[in-house]
């Protein structure tokens, strides 16, 4: 079964230095049982776990993507 549609909550989000912040992602089919894979475009500005949890690292901006299935979604961090 191919995903058709992916997102992410937050699409964008505020956090300070050190705060964590655990993104929540929904796909269709719901049926899909594969886990999506997170990614930081600047990890000097903010990490994020394989179950995607940001921790904010120093001030600036980047995204987090989140991918599944050949499907992307953003969640914009400013730090």
């Amino acid at each position: 079964v191919a995903i058709q549609e992916i997102s992410v909550e937050p699409s964008a989000l505020t956090l300070k230095e050190g705060e964590t912040h655990l993104l929540k992602v929904q796909w269709s089919p719901s049926e899909v049982k594969v886990a999506p894979t997170f990614t930081s475009d600047d990890e000097a500005i903010a990490t994020v776990t394989e179950a995607g949890e940001v921790r904010a690292r120093a001030a600036g901006e980047t995204k987090i993507q989140v991918s599944l299935g050949g499907k992307s979604a953003y969640c914009q961090l400013q730090v």
